[in-house]
């Protein structure tokens, strides 16, 4: 197998990295893709490749961070948003919250013109980042902003300066909000916070171009021009380097050195040699000077103040709005309850009502029971006496039926007569008590 140090291009160390796989030598692998990434002629489907590689050996983190890199290039510079995409969604497959992922995702769907897709996700980033996730809350302003949602854009913007005061994009921003709006001087205020933002930041030329914008819509702002001068000393942009800019130290240069020359100076930049006349004129100007100058800068500071004010009311209007929709809501709720609680109370009336009419009734079906009970009475008694009344006498005995009789009753006796009498003995006893015992027959 070549060895990887012998691999020149990017495509031979992926084809390096694919047998390291092969044969189950990760930490092989893992170097491969590393040269394979710092590789001049690495292209997003390189890329790509190596992020299913990396998936394939379970390294999840390398794995996400070479989709994310493949869609970029997919981006820039291809223009692929396509293939792009499915880079991007291939690594939220592996970390369906990697908020990161999502954003890139989202930042697709507005190069291809769906903002409002793209909104719905920033939505979602900012939900689960408590509104922390700042280049979400600055692309939402954007996205506000292109739709024609002009306070919403606002709101947003101000919450991005809330979280990142030197935001340079989230500044100028504003300031163009204000002046569209009418605002120029408070539009002027944002736009020298953000030219001494990104003059900080070591941004010369976006300095540059807003400081020309502070200049478009005030000429003689005097902020402006003695920092436009001040850009005018530092060295060439092409021969700064980042690391100079962080400890450069930026000189704020005198009102005078800003004059310009006089008719009768040579042509060197520098200033005539005053007469002593021309010094007092100038003594006088430049106290002249200075007292615009602290004019001015008394003027920004109620700018400023004026802007934080207008913005704290902004605030509270957008806070009040949210109160008032809430208060509806509920007072909507109410009202439904108080309909439900009316049908409620008619539905009671009208059960009591029932209720009352059903005793009534019943008090009637006792009386109309006790009239039948007492009718029923009289029935009977009148029915019993019908029937003694009804009752007939025994009918006469035949005379032939008495006659048979009499002749039964003769026969009786006849037959009496002639039976002997019996004997009856009493005995006492020796307690002296009588004991009566009956003869027997005599025997024939």
């Amino acid at each position: 197998m070549k060895d990887i140090h012998e691999s020149d291009t990017a495509e031979a160390y992926l084809a390096n990295a694919k047998e390291r796989l092969r044969i189950n030598d990760i930490g092989g692998m893992t170097e491969a893709l590393q040269r394979l990434s710092s590789s001049p002629d690495c292209s997003a489907s390189h890329r790509f490749e190596a992020g299913k590689l990396y998936a394939a050996a379970g390294n999840k983190d390398d794995a996400i961070q070479a989709y994310r890199e493949s869609g970029a290039a997919y981006i820039d510079p291809e223009g692929d948003t396509g293939r792009a995409r499915e880079a991007f969604t291939a690594a939220q497959q592996l970390d369906p919250q990697n908020l990161d992922i999502i954003f890139e995702i989202a930042r697709v769907d507005m190069i291809e013109g769906h903002p409002r897709a793209a909104l719905a996700k920033f939505s979602q980033i900012l939900s689960k980042s408590n509104q922390s996730y700042v280049p979400a809350l600055f692309e939402s302003a954007c996205i506000h902003q292109e739709l024609g949602q002009q306070d919403q854009a606002v709101l947003t913007f101000r919450k991005v300066l809330d979280r990142d005061k030197n935001n340079v994009q989230a500044i100028v921003s504003m300031g163009q909000r204000l002046q569209s709006m009418g605002m120029v001087p408070e539009a002027v205020g944002y736009f020298m916070q953000a030219a001494s933002a990104a003059r900080a930041a070591g941004q010369m030329g976006t300095c540059r171009h807003v400081i020309n914008m502070v200049i478009e819509l005030e000429p003689n702002n005097p902020q402006a021009r003695m920092m436009l001068a001040d850009m005018e000393e530092l060295p060439d942009p092409a021969d700064v380097h980042p690391g100079d800019l962080a400890t450069q130290l930026v000189r704020r240069r005198d009102l005078q050195q800003v004059r310009p020359p006089t008719a009768a100076a040579p042509q060197t930049g520098r200033l005539a040699p005053a007469s002593p006349a021309s010094g007092r004129a100038n003594v006088a100007f430049e106290a002249e000077l200075d007292e615009l100058g602290a004019r001015n800068d008394r003027m920004q500071r109620k700018i400023s103040a004026s802007a934080a004010v207008v913005a704290e009311l902004e605030d509270t209007v957008a806070s009040l709005k949210a109160e008032v929709g809430e208060l509806k809501s509920k007072l909507a709720t109410v009202a439904k309850l108080a309909d439900s609680n009316t049908a409620i109370a008619a539905a009671v009336s009208n059960f009591e009502a029932t209720i009352v009419t059903l005793k009534a009734d019943i008090a009637d079906l006792r009386a109309t029971v006790s009239t039948q009970t007492t009718k029923l009475a009289a029935a009977t008694d009148i029915a019993e006496g019908v029937a003694t009344q009804d009752e007939e006498p025994a009918p006469p005995v035949k005379a032939d039926v008495k006659r048979k009789v009499t002749r039964a009753a003769a026969k009786t006796a006849d037959v009496k007569s002639k039976e002997p009498a019996k004997k009856v003995t009493v005995a006492k006893t020796k307690t002296g008590k009588a004991a009566a015992t009956k003869a027997t027959s005599p025997r024939r």
